[in-house]
């Protein structure tokens, strides 16, 4: 995992590339066989984490991603 070094006074901007680990299915609630592979998500867009202060732009609270049907999944961020 790269590790980045960077300052307060930043712009920096996020985005989530989630990746397939392997083959792993839905079990079906009234049948005991494997029915549908979980989908992977499509890479989310970029969202702004961190700015400078004296910028235009409002630091997001979510992150969104859509998966092979375009559904979205809505991620909320945490800043501590």
């Amino acid at each position: 995992m790269p590790v980045h070094s960077v300052e307060l006074g930043h712009f920096i901007l996020l985005n989530v590339n989630v990746q397939d680990t392997g083959r792993e299915y839905l079990f079906s609630q009234t049948h005991k066989y494997l029915i549908t592979p979980i989908l992977v998500y499509k890479p989310s867009e970029f969202t702004i984490i961190n700015t400078d202060g004296h910028s235009d732009f409002e630091i997001e609270n979510t992150l969104s991603l859509r998966d092979q049907y375009d559904r979205k999944l809505n991620l909320c961020l945490n800043y501590v």
